[in-house]
């Protein structure tokens, strides 16, 4: 019998009613973040086997957040051997002339909303919707926190959760300050990565989900969804991973958590996997949840 997965990653609850910043000052007009564009001659490092983004960020005495700029389009959580990982240059080089020049996509970047915790620590939400384009992999945004003057004063990377995002689909994403600067009032994300998914029907499977548990908390505050899932019994299909996304949306269908859950190892079809997933809202009460899922094969 397949040993039951645990979930792996929880936005926990902090009782904000509203999204900060609630001051009454006019938000700034805020400044574009610098061009984006490669260096003439970047340092690249070519990834090996065993390796990792932190392994190779102590390597060249590099800031691992540094690492993750200068390579959008990365997942530090599936290096693969071959990549290329741009090195960013000496200490006082904008880290801004390190990133790639993205490929305009008609991608819509929701507006961020962020929470405090009452440790003063702070969550950002933002939601990238795919609107026109075909499938798409690899999302990520650059999340930037600004003073009431404009200036930018720290930003941090987010990935999406899933890694397809279908056309027409949404994607929530969110980024987590340990020590948000002082003074900051308004926050603003700008997409990093998004590539045009090839090979989608070979690559993804549809998936087999029945729910036996979809039920919020009396405060309205958590939400639990239980179930099994699992790939269709086809005798075609190769063992995938199974990942499962619950998304919590308030009653103005804004997104105010999610939950990620995921396999420990490849499924075959056929056998099911019993989740179970808790969502917590960072503020507003949630009205309902939806479930996105995703089985990938690996060669």
């Amino acid at each position: 019998m397949a040993s039951t997965p645990q979930p792996t990653q929880t936005l926990r609850p902090y009782r904000t009613l509203t999204p900060i910043p609630t001051s009454d000052q006019t938000p700034p007009i805020m400044p574009s973040l610098p061009p984006l564009g490669p260096t003439p001659t970047p340092l690249v490092h070519i990834v090996k086997s065993g390796e990792t983004l932190l392994g190779i960020a102590s390597r060249y005495a590099v800031e691992l957040e540094q690492l993750l700029l200068a390579n959008p389009g990365i997942d530090p959580r599936f290096l693969s051997i071959g990549q290329e990982v741009i090195i960013p240059g000496p200490e006082g080089e904008p880290i801004g002339a390190l990133l790639p020049t993205p490929t305009p996509l008609p991608l819509g970047v929701s507006v961020v909303r962020c929470f405090p915790t009452p440790s003063d620590r702070l969550w950002c939400l933002v939601t990238v919707r795919n609107e026109l384009s075909p499938a798409l992999e690899g999302v990520s945004v650059l999340v930037t926190l600004f003073d009431a003057s404009g200036e930018a004063l720290v930003h941090e990377p987010a990935y999406g959760p899933l890694n397809l995002l279908p056309e027409g689909g949404l994607m929530p994403l969110a980024v987590f300050f340990h020590d948000p600067p002082v003074g900051w009032i308004v926050a603003s994300a700008n997409l990093l990565s998004a590539v045009q998914a090839k090979e989608v029907e070979s690559r993804y499977s549809d998936l087999d989900i029945v729910q036996t548990v979809n039920e919020p908390s009396s405060d309205g505050h958590r939400w639990q969804v239980q179930g099994e899932v699992g790939l269709p019994i086809t005798a075609s299909l190769p063992a995938a991973k199974i990942k499962i996304l619950l998304i919590a949306f308030d009653k103005d269908e804004e997104i105010v958590g999610f939950s990620f859950w995921e396999t420990d190892a490849e499924v075959e079809p056929g056998d099911l996997q019993t989740f179970d997933l808790v969502v917590f809202s960072l503020g507003p009460v949630i009205h309902h949840v939806e479930i996105m899922a995703e089985a990938q094969f690996f060669p």
